[in-house]
């Protein structure tokens, strides 16, 4: 297929997790860790952790949310890391360690274990740890072998994208403490995530992340479903996470505890704050006959549509019977009830009292005050808003408040934005209809009145003229339910980009949710700047050509007669340049652009200049904003002199491969440059160097002042596997080096990733949703299970061009006919974004070359273009576009007859070799493998005979994949009823290879492209 078989070289992932290990009281054992897969890898120690990484810990440990919170800072974290690459954190992955231990003790019995690693898992096996009792265990600022093989999570996968934390927990029968689950863990969760600067959204449990079990290299990892109890309420988690980042650590835990003064008989009291077994509490002690007074602080907690209950249970073997129970809050008696008589050893009589919301004044201290008339004890304990709250036993009173309690879980608002409606542009005092859409992703209703969007950054601005928005139609919105916010806004007056920002409020409480994606909105009058062309360098007292577009978006047309111009600013009516005034080329009615082109002639000052624009009306007045200030550099008058103009340069290239790259620079001193002066692109860093199979790269033309030059060559990748610098500067041979150096570029050589041995189609037809859809059959499934997705390409381009997939997923489409820019476009759909995102971009080919042959692209973003028809050399051509918006790349003949042009299928490997799949017209009846190499300059190369019978050629799909073996993906004539895999290897000398049916059936073999990566 078009070309699934240029596996891409993606990053290597880890085929090993852990971290949930079985530990007894004498060491681990065995059956939760996950092992195996391609090669467990022993704890090899790298210095893979950068100073990014380590400066995101300390920044999150430092966060104001874990205040209080005792941090262990485990030695060696700042270097530890697995052998898997770099890690470059863009989510966070959650986990509980599974540890069996009897002693429940212990804080973090696991930490040698996480460190260290066990049996085939490599150390560390988490990033973080979260004791049974809160602490935080800061363990390795590098890569962790956590998360394992892929699903992934939201675009994630691997472990070098994701922090880890692994909290104590045995994963059955312990309970979290309170305080760590609902206190300590989403805190920890949440400074890490703005330390490190992704959403609450990218954050996952470790079931989210590998949902289904998993099989590869003939070894399976099971479905996860840690961390327990937090797993199956994530959507719950990442709110709060979400409301923390948003409000800060809000609500506090208890600020304090009064002793009453005015109840008792004078007995001594004591009070205060604490921990108990991993909880916080509040506590009174005291005795002697008279009323217990329970007085908090409540939390910043709400108890909306419904009421509050205030429990006792009261034993009348401790309570005289008859005697009088009342309950105060706040000094207002909500109710007396008398206690009634009980069996003994039944426990007592429960009393309850429903409070309205009313009784609780919000943000603010509460007071509680249970009495009990008699010479009584409590027995069984207080439970309030429906929570229990601990037992009190003897004469001392002690109230224990769960950390749940302290937390805005209950009721949830949260919101997410969905999609929006904002001009790019707007005319200062428009006025302009915009949309923003927001779904209700809490358990509350949003009810009108109370809540309504409201504009952001800063917080109640009147930029756009109003600051809130009511839900539409007085409707209240749903769980689970989207609302659209229409709303008319009037542009500001003042110009230029304005922030456009709404988020969700609860009024009189405090903003929720998801803001709308940021929109710089440009605010114009009466001229509009679109682009401009001015050169970045140029030589003192020379002259270059600049241009300045303006759009009219006046009333008024812009004519020569009315003495419109373009006018020198920065400041205004300077001469820097030559001139302070440019004609009108011609009238320009509203709503039309208009190109100013004219010479510039550099000031004899060196160094760097303003230069900017704006449209006037002589003696009227100056017409909306001026173009943006650019800083042009003035160079000295010189001889010899140059400035870097552009590179293309691919990375990384397999050892021994011929890459083509590009190197543009400018003429800005006063000779001009030729060959027979020896004027020449030389190495540097170090100087002379010919790790690139040259040093000196000879002017192709004579290179007058001011203009431009690239130098296209071929450098051969001589060096060991690692990155090495690639870097050039001019030079006239026998004189001296001269101007700047282009830019260091460190490429990376590194050998080919062994094929997958997927089997990907594209189908292109015969699609449900008018898309083009794209699926996988996996060598690790034996080719019977694979990606399903739908993709942005419509299923009306499928005879516009070619298709392809690469190693990593990712998807490209080379457009070559029905282009709107008459170029062939090259676009991509990645597998991160869902296949709903990637690049769009218009290349250096003409859509007249469509028919004549090969076109596809290469794993490093290189196109190629195999031109078998209507050559001029009579060979087949080989061409490439550095990068698929380069001007330049590979232009040349191979040893392939133009002939040859239908006996088979043509194609380009990632070394930039030329392949040929022979089908037709071969001399051995079956079918051949060519190649024309980069090294031999595209004159030599393998000539093979395969196991594939010529007879197969109409049959399927031929390729080449990047270790040189071929594939055939059979369509038609399958003994199986199904597509078909084969491979014949290199190594085999074509004789042998891979022969599987896969999951797909053959009929549809001619609705797509097939292929191998």
């Amino acid at each position: 297929m078009g070309d699934a078989r240029d596996e891409a070289s993606a990053e290597a992932r880890s085929d090993v997790e852990g971290a949930h290990v079985e530990q007894s009281a004498t060491g681990p054992q065995g059956p939760c860790a996950d092992v195996g897969g391609e090669g467990g890898r022993p704890g090899k120690k790298t210095t893979s952790t950068t100073a990014d990484t380590v400066a995101i810990i300390k920044a999150a440990m430092a966060d104001p949310l874990l205040r209080g919170i005792p941090i262990h800072w485990q030695d060696g974290w700042e270097e530890r890391a697995n052998d898997e690459g770099p890690l470059v954190p863009r989510g966070l992955v959650l986990h509980h360690t599974g540890t069996v231990d009897p002693d429940k003790t212990k804080d973090y019995p696991t930490l040698n274990v996480i460190i260290n690693g066990w049996g085939e898992l490599p150390g560390p096996l988490a990033n973080f740890g979260l004791g049974r009792f809160g602490d935080i265990y800061v363990i390795a600022a590098g890569c962790a072998t956590h998360a394992g093989w892929t699903h992934g999570f939201n675009g994630l996968e691997g472990n070098d994208s994701v922090w880890g934390i692994e909290a104590e927990n045995d994963g059955e029968e312990e309970v979290w403490k309170p305080f760590v689950q609902s206190y300590v863990y989403p805190r920890l969760a949440a400074a890490i995530a703005r330390a490190t600067g992704f959403e609450a959204d990218m954050i996952c449990s470790h079931k989210e992340w590998r949902p289904e079990p998993i099989t590869r290299g003939g070894k399976t990892q099971k479905a996860k479903d840690d961390p327990k109890d937090i797993a199956d309420n994530m959507n719950g988690f990442r709110s709060l996470v979400r409301e923390l980042l948003l409000n800060g650590p809000q609500p506090r835990p208890i600020k304090s505890m009064i002793a009453p003064s005015d109840y008792g008989d004078g007995t001594s009291w004591t009070n205060g704050f604490g921990f108990f077994d991993g909880s916080p509490f509040v506590y009174l002690k005291g005795g002697g006959s008279g009323a217990f007074v329970y007085r908090f602080d409540l939390p910043d907690y709400e108890v909306e549509d419904s009421q509050a209950s205030v429990i006792a249970t009261l034993a009348s073997a401790d309570v005289a019977a008859g005697s009088d129970v009342s309950l105060f809050v706040n000094g207002v008696l909500h109710g007396t009830q008398q206690v009634q008589a009980s069996d003994p050893g039944s426990g007592g009589v429960q009393y309850q009292w429903l409070l309205p919301e009313s009784a609780f004044n919000p943000n603010s201290t509460n007071v509680i005050e249970f009495r009990v008339l008699a010479d009584a004890q409590l027995r069984n304990g207080l439970s309030i808003f429906n929570r229990v709250i601990a037992p009190i036993a003897g004469s001392e009173i002690r109230v224990s408040i769960p950390f749940e309690q302290l937390l805005p879980t209950q009721p949830t608002y949260d919101a997410a934005f969905l999609s929006q409606s904002v001009p790019a542009l707007m005319i200062a005092g428009g006025t302009y209809a915009v949309s923003v859409t927001m779904r209700n992703i809490g358990d509350q209703v949003w009810r009108p009145g109370r809540i309504r969007l409201r504009s952001e950054q800063p917080a109640d601005n009147l930029t756009w003229g109003l600051n809130r928005v009511d839900l539409p139609d007085g409707a209240s919105v749903d769980p689970q339910s989207d609302v659209t916010f229409h709303f008319d806004v009037v542009a500001p007056q003042t110009l230029g980009e304005q922030l456009f920002r709404w988020g969700m409020i609860r009024e009189g409480v405090r903003p929720f949710g998801q803001r709308n994606a940021a929109v710089n909105v440009m605010v114009a009058k009466d001229a509009l700047f679109v682009r401009q062309s001015v050169p970045a360098t140029i030589v003192a007292g020379t002259t270059q050509p600049a241009s300045i577009t303006f759009r009219n978006i006046g009333t008024v047309p812009w004519t020569r007669g009315a003495s419109f111009r373009l006018g020198s600013q920065g400041p205004a009516d300077n001469t820097l340049w030559g001139t302070h005034r440019v004609e009108l080329p011609h009238d320009v009615p509203p709503g039309a652009e208009v190109t100013f082109q004219f010479s510039i002639k550099a000031p004899l000052t060196a160094g760097k200049h303003n230069f900017q624009w704006q449209v006037l009306r002589e003696l009227v007045s100056w017409l909306g904003q001026p173009s943006p200030a650019f800083e042009v550099r003035v160079m000295p008058a010189l001889t010899k002199a140059a400035t870097f103009v552009s590179q293309c340069v691919a990375s990384p290239i397999p050892p021994g491969a011929v890459q083509v790259v590009a190197v543009t620079m400018r003429n800005v001193g006063t000779e001009t440059w030729t060959a027979g002066a020896q004027f020449k692109l030389g190495s540097q860093n170090p100087t002379d160097n010919a790790r690139w199979g040259t040093s000196r790269v000879p002017v192709p033309r004579d290179v007058p002042p001011n203009a431009e030059v690239t130098f296209t060559f071929g450098i051969a990748a001589r060096d060991a596997v690692g990155t090495w610098n690639f870097q050039w500067q001019m030079l006239q041979e026998g004189s001296a080096w001269f101007g700047q150096l282009t830019p260091n570029v460190e490429v990376n050589i590194a050998p080919l990733q062994a094929p997958l041995l997927d089997l990907c189609f594209l189908k292109t037809t015969n699609v449900a949703q008018g898309k083009v859809e794209v699926f996988t059959a996996t060598s690790s499934s034996g080719h019977a299970a694979g990606l399903s997705s739908v993709t942005r390409f419509s299923s009306a381009d499928a005879g516009d061009g070619w298709f392809g997939m690469h190693r990593n997923g990712n998807i490209y489409f080379v457009k070559t006919r029905n282009t709107a820019s008459g170029k062939v476009e090259v676009f991509t759909a990645t597998r991160s974004s869902g296949y709903m995102e990637g690049l769009s971009a218009v290349t250096r080919f003409d859509v007249s070359d469509g028919a004549n042959g090969r076109f596809g692209m290469l794993p490093n973003g290189d196109l190629y273009f195999v031109k078998e028809r209507n050559t001029g050399t009579g060979t087949i051509e080989a061409f490439t576009a550095l990068g698929p918006t380069c001007s330049t790349g590979l232009s040349t003949r191979t040893r392939f007859a133009a002939a040859e042009a239908g006996n088979g299928v043509f194609g380009m490997l990632q070394t930039s070799d030329v392949y040929f799949v022979k089908t037709r017209n071969t001399g051995s009846g079956k079918v051949e493998v060519l190649t024309a190499t980069s090294a031999s300059g595209y004159t030599a190369g393998v000539h093979a005979v395969t196991r594939f019978a010529a007879g197969d050629a109409d049959n399927g799909a031929f390729g080449v994949l990047a270790n040189g073996d071929v594939y055939f993906v059979k369509t038609r004539n399958t003994a199986s009823g199904k597509i078909e895999v084969f491979t014949a290897t290199r190594a085999s000398n074509y004789a042998s290879g891979l022969s599987v049916a896969s999951r797909f059936g053959s009929g549809d073999g001619v609705n797509g492209v097939w292929g191998v990566v």
